[in-house]
């Protein structure tokens, strides 16, 4: 089952700098990520996509002479860790509820305190529960 979450374009230079940490044999920002969400939330679906190349000319990259290259990520998970964190109020016709979904982001910038810490610049995030999917599937008519 593909996850239903925001897409991001492969592109070359991310392709490069995630053979350069694979090979090199340290373990990349990126690896850290997915074993510490993997380990914290036992996720259903796991879709991490590593956009800092997109930003390497950035001022603040260019400041700190680019780090490890590693600073700006999409995370889509769907876990039932969610449940009970609803980003969705059913008493205002499903209009977002602020609450349920910064409950959910804090659950996972507490698991990656350290990278947030340490190099991460930015952490885009799609959040949802098992259940969630299954209805979104049902309102789009989308099968596995």
């Amino acid at each position: 089952t593909s996850l239903p979450l925001s897409t991001s374009p492969n592109s070359q230079s991310h392709t490069q700098l995630r053979s350069y940490s694979v090979r090199s044999g340290i373990m990349s920002v990126e690896e850290t990520i997915r074993q510490k969400l993997e380990a914290a939330f036992s996720p259903d679906q796991l879709r991490i996509v590593n956009d800092s190349w997109k930003h390497s000319s950035h001022a603040a990259m260019r400041e700190i002479g680019g780090g490890n290259g590693e600073t700006h990520f999409f995370v889509g998970i769907v876990s039932r860790a969610f449940e009970g964190k609803i980003p969705y109020s059913p008493s205002l016709l499903r209009r977002h509820s602020p609450q349920g979904t910064l409950a959910r982001h804090r659950l996972i910038y507490a698991t990656l305190d350290e990278e947030l810490k340490t190099g991460v610049h930015a952490l885009q995030l799609e959040t949802r529960t098992p259940a969630e999917v299954e209805a979104r599937k049902g309102n789009s008519g989308e099968t596995s």
